[in-house]
């Protein structure tokens, strides 16, 4: 896995049944404690950790992502997974009783070229796929793409390498990774769906107990925007706040209020958000400016996330570079 590394301790990871790693692996850790330890704790057998060209880092996931792709990849059979109830049941990756090698070669929110190095290494310690979550906006011809040079190197080694397709479909619909000799994977929903109710149902996690009656607040900023900067010094204690714009929740929650309404391009993604809140479309937002224009005092409820069965999954997530989730 080349991504931002891996949180080692994780469940999802967990060494039982396992021996050591086969006698063909040639793959190292560093600053990190393995599978083939004197103690073995995670099946994890090799990890490293590229930035900007400096190695002998830690490889520990400190983003979340790498972490999060590791265990859909390979990640263990773990029961009794779920979120405050939400979401009962049991976790597992594609396969689970794979062994994993660790390549961070992204930090938080950057990956750099001269880091794909990482491509190289993990087939000559031995891998025998390589997964890799990262997709930019546009294709690139092969000989400026790091992922299509890696892929290259790797299958010349007989490795293959399975990408992302790619993360931007609302903004043209392309698939990102596309040399042939590597194999573009997209994400998919599950038939659980993760629905919160104002007065209109939108994607969200809500965790929190339900929000009755509150107060609701149209913003008057530029774009009607709920981020930290034009919120910055104001108070909406008690108040559900409408966001005409994208955001993640942390403007409203360190104003104050008590919950929170945002549009979002990505309705059909269930986000969890730091206060009572959830996600809808332009359409249901004008529907509740619909309400809120021809009432005094406009009030809305916002009630804890609820888990129903979805009978169209599965279903291409938007960000799989499909427009609008369909095939």
């Amino acid at each position: 896995m080349i991504d931002t590394g891996v949180w080692p301790d994780s469940p999802a990871f967990s060494d039982e049944g396992f021996g050591p790693p086969p006698s063909r692996w040639k793959g190292a850790c560093h600053n990190f404690t393995c599978n083939n330890a004197a103690r073995a704790r995670s099946k994890i057998i090799g990890a490293r950790a590229y930035r900007q060209g400096y190695t002998g880092l830690s490889p520990v996931d400190t983003a979340g992502h790498g972490t999060h792709t590791a265990s859909t990849v390979a990640g263990r059979v773990v029961e009794n997974v779920g979120l405050t109830g939400l979401a009962a049941g049991s976790a597992r990756g594609a396969v689970p009783g794979a062994r994993l090698a660790v390549y961070k070669a992204c930090w938080d929110d950057f990956c750099r070229s001269e880091d794909m190095a990482a491509f190289d290494d993990a087939a000559a310690d031995g891998i025998d796929l390589i997964s890799f979550s990262i997709a930019r906006m546009l294709p690139l011809p092969y000989f400026e793409d790091v992922v299509a040079m890696g892929g290259f190197h790797a299958m010349r080694r007989g490795v293959l390498t399975s990408p992302a397709a790619g993360n931007s479909a609302l903004d043209g619909g392309g698939v990102d990774n596309v040399a042939p000799w590597i194999l573009s994977i997209a994400a998919s929903s599950t038939d659980r769906r993760l629905v919160g109710k104002l007065v209109l149902a939108g994607a969200s996690i809500n965790i929190f107990p339900k929000l009755n009656k509150a107060p609701l607040v149209l913003l008057m900023n530029i774009n009607g925007s709920c981020e930290l900067e034009p919120l910055a010094g104001q108070s909406y204690k008690g108040k559900i706040l409408l966001c005409a714009s994208a955001g993640d929740g942390t403007g409203p929650l360190l104003a104050g209020a008590a919950g929170a309404v945002i549009v979002t391009a990505q309705p059909n993604i269930a986000f969890l958000l730091p206060l009572p809140a959830l996600k809808i479309t332009e359409d249901q937002f004008a529907e509740i400016m619909a309400y809120v224009n021809k009432t005094r005092h406009p009030v809305g409820t916002i009630h804890s996330t609820e888990t129903v069965f979805d009978s169209k999954a599965p279903i291409v997530a938007s960000f799989s570079s499909s427009p609008g989730g369909q095939t």
